[in-house]
């Protein structure tokens, strides 16, 4: 995929793994949880076969070889964001 800037989503779903991935607001990657969408967020989660614990974060550590993850714990505020543990 020759673009320099794309969804989680679209990470999900590209047709090939990333050598290296670079997340800018990874404080902002979600999780399962007060999404309006659960459909498309389970969908991509069970290609992957991560049930429905999988978060954005998960895509992007499995569908790449190296991922940079620019994160500012102080600007997580929404229950969607992945915790700041998982990082």
């Amino acid at each position: 995929m020759k673009k320099w800037s794309i969804s989680p989503s679209q990470i999900a779903n590209a047709e090939e793994d990333f050598d290296i991935l670079v997340v800018d607001e990874a404080h902002r990657l979600r999780q399962r949880k007060n999404l309006t969408q659960y459909g498309q967020h389970d969908n991509n989660n069970a290609k992957m076969g991560l049930g429905q614990d999988g978060t954005e974060l998960d895509w992007i550590l499995r569908r790449s070889k190296h991922c940079i993850l620019l994160y500012d714990q102080d600007q997580t505020v929404k229950p969607t964001d992945v915790p700041a543990e998982k990082f």
